[in-house]
């Protein structure tokens, strides 16, 4: 990753989302499981789970219920071709 990358944050949702929509999940799921964890490893985790949120939400996944193995390939697939995309420039 380089430095720039580094800096790019995901941009704000248009709508606000309901409490269980999935773009409230990042912070709401780490807040319990981070005992014992780094601030720069809670950090990082909340970005990749942003990350993912966005992915979702351009596909139009926003509720947790419709996140489901398949959806979860889809995004291991395309983050692959997206790291490899990255790399060869």
């Amino acid at each position: 990753m380089h430095a720039k990358d580094k800096k790019a944050r995901p941009k704000p949702l248009a709508t606000p989302p309901t409490r269980t929509a999935l773009p409230c999940w990042p912070p709401r799921s780490l807040s319990d499981a981070v005992k014992n964890y780094s601030e720069r490893t809670v950090e990082n985790r909340q970005n990749y789970l942003r990350y993912f949120v966005l992915w979702c939400g351009e596909r139009g996944i926003v509720q947790p219920a419709e996140v489901s193995k398949a959806v979860l390939e889809r995004y291991q697939r395309w983050l692959y071709h997206y790291r490899k995309e990255k790399a060869s420039r």
